[in-house]
């Protein structure tokens, strides 16, 4: 009995000492030096850290910060036992030599330009840094270089470089090489109403700032990736091995990433430090390589059909922040947005108004295959861009675009149920058609002129197969657009029926009045009919077409898949993707 209470007592000891909050063990070695870059210090994202993690782990961190050369130098000498630096080069050659464990990146900030607010070289009208760098050596504006070996002062020795310049501080008066710190050299800055380079979180924790103005960021050679890496024990055997791994373990942790994403919202109004926790990497259509900080949340775009990925996995507007040619999608799209008519334009097809792209906060961009060059330009202006819809269409590259693109909203959910509602149209579809006795020749036609048809790279063809048609348009293949052909094109291939886009700029009238006609199949028949909805064309590359293939099917074999079977269907899809339903009358059937 005796045994028995002890053994109930020490329980309830260790039970008590975890509800007090003493249930992480004091580690064998409490100190972790850490060896650092100056912006993460400057910036006070370490120090605001720093009592959260020696709470959670018992470690007491010693920390010395300075420029990245020597930070890591002090991982040379032994006189450290964890890094946190942001010089990638520098960084895997102290791997390369035995040094360091493992690199681990783990979070980034991006460095900017900033200078007097006159901006006397021109800087804010750059389109890059390398553009900004000979802009200010061009015009004898002071420059303050670091000097110092950091990473800042790599980064700025790179740019310098792609820019095809090596200024020195001792031919060229202009150029300052300071030798000091990040907030030393912004000090110096704001004095001499000069040019810096700096990350962004040391510049807005700085004081200085008041008098400097921040003229260009986000260029893809200005992000600034922070990485940790544990010393050797083989070449420092007394080095806290275990102390490190707790720390690099505890700034990827769910806690860490919390108050490194929100560092700097409250007092700035924009987070200071982007972790990678979070991070999404897409390859798009063309193979691309696309990093995002996180879900996107605010979608631009021109091009109408690649831009309805987002709207449909949004549901709406949810996604939205800016929008093309307006007068083409006003019909559907005022009926299902809070506020269709409010939304910016941003642009027609090519014709990008970048500034208007910058002012809505966008935070991606989505593009078809033949408007891919534009990427460059929106990541120019810190706006990341994916090639969601290629040139050659069907119904599994609409699956692919809206797989991507839900990837990049964090709707894979929402992606898969429309993909799988899509591939059961298609196969009902598909079934009704090995049923039918017949398949019609059909030619479908685009709305610019008659004399424009949809070849077999585009997905009017694939809508035609699945309906148990067959596309009337022989030997020819152009991607991307309709193919312009001539009328004796078209009395060859002498179709049985005609689809007419909702889009087209002549009508169903016009055509069967047309003499240079009057010999086709089709006409004879009165066989025209034009292709649907009024809402919004079904025979577009977008999640849509299933239901131009439940229209098509019910237009080619009317007896096996009634109006009612289509009504069923559209109601079906509008109801998933939008919470909504609309009247033939509506959808202009």
């Amino acid at each position: 009995m005796k045994k028995f209470l002890s053994l109930a007592l020490c329980l309830l000891m260790i039970i008590s000492a975890v509800a007090c909050g003493q249930a992480t063990p004091k580690p064998e070695n409490p100190t972790l030096r850490l060896s650092t870059t100056t912006s993460v210090n400057d910036s006070g994202l370490l120090p605001y850290l720093q009592p959260y993690f020696e709470e959670k782990t018992g470690y007491k961190l010693e920390i010395t910060s300075a420029g990245t050369g020597a930070a890591i130098e002090k991982g040379r000498t032994g006189d450290a036992d964890c890094l946190l630096v942001h010089s990638k080069a520098s960084e895997e050659a102290f791997i390369q030599e035995g040094y360091g464990v493992e690199r681990i990146p783990f979070m980034y900030n991006y460095f900017i330009i900033v200078g007097p607010e006159s901006d006397p070289a021109g800087v804010k009208e750059c389109a890059n840094a390398t553009e900004a760098f000979k802009a200010i050596a061009a015009s004898g504006t002071k420059f303050i270089s670091r000097g110092d070996d950091s990473g800042t002062h790599k980064a700025e020795l790179k740019i310098w470089a792609a820019a095809e310049m090596a200024p020195d501080a001792a031919k060229d008066a202009w150029y300052v090489s300071a030798g000091a710190g990040m907030g030393a050299c912004i000090t110096m800055a704001s004095e001499e109403q000069a040019y810096v380079l700096t990350d962004k979180a040391t510049y807005l924790a700085h004081e200085a700032r008041a008098t400097l103005s921040l003229l260009l960021e986000k260029s893809d050679e200005m992000k600034n990736t922070y990485s940790m890496i544990a010393i050797n024990t083989e070449k420092w055997p007394d080095a806290n091995s275990e102390g490190a791994k707790a720390f690099i373990e505890w700034m990827q942790s769910e806690e860490a990433t919390k108050l490194i994403d929100e560092y700097g919202v409250k007092e700035y109004g924009e987070k200071l430090f982007f972790t990678m926790a979070n991070e999404i990497t897409l390859t798009d259509v063309v193979g691309r390589e696309v990093t995002l900080s996180g879900p996107a949340k605010k979608i631009v775009g021109t091009h109408n059909p690649s831009l309805n990925t987002a709207i449909v996995l949004g549901g709406g507007d949810k996604y939205l922040a800016g929008f093309g040619n307006k007068k083409m999608a006003d019909g559907l799209y005022t009926l299902v947005m809070d506020d269709f008519d409010a939304l910016p334009q941003i642009g027609q097809g090519k014709n990008v108004n970048y500034e208007e792209v910058a002012k809505v906060g966008a935070d991606l961009a989505i593009l078809p295959q033949r408007f891919t060059d534009h990427a460059e330009q929106f990541e120019a202006i810190g706006v990341p861009a994916i090639v969601a819809l290629p040139n050659t269409e069907s119904f599994e590259t609409i699956k692919e675009s809206l797989t991507l693109v839900a990837k990049a909203l964090g709707e894979e959910a929402r992606a898969e149920a429309i993909v799988t509602f899509f591939e059961d149209k298609v196969a009902a579809a598909e079934k009704v058609a090995a049923e039918a006795t017949e398949k019609p020749s059909v030619l479908f036609l685009g709305g610019s002129s008659p004399l424009t048809v949809a070849s077999s790279s585009m997905i009017q063809t694939y809508i035609i197969d699945a309906a148990g048609g067959v596309n009337a348009v022989q030997n020819l293949d152009v991607k991307g657009e309709f193919a312009e052909v001539t009328i004796e094109s078209i009395l060859k291939w002498n179709p049985d029926v005609i689809w007419i886009p909702a889009y087209a700029d002549y009508t169903v009238e016009s055509l069967l009045a047309d003499a240079n006609w009057a010999n086709i199949t089709a006409i004879k028949n009165k066989a025209v009919y034009q292709f649907p909805s009024a809402l919004e064309p079904w025979d577009y590359p977008t999640a849509s077409a299933c239901l131009g293939v439940c229209w098509a099917t019910y237009n080619l074999h009317p007896d096996l898949y009634t109006l009612e079977d289509l009504m069923e269907d559209v109601d079906g899809y509008y109801n998933l993707v939008y919470g909504k339903t609309f009247t033939a009358e509506q959808l202009g059937l």
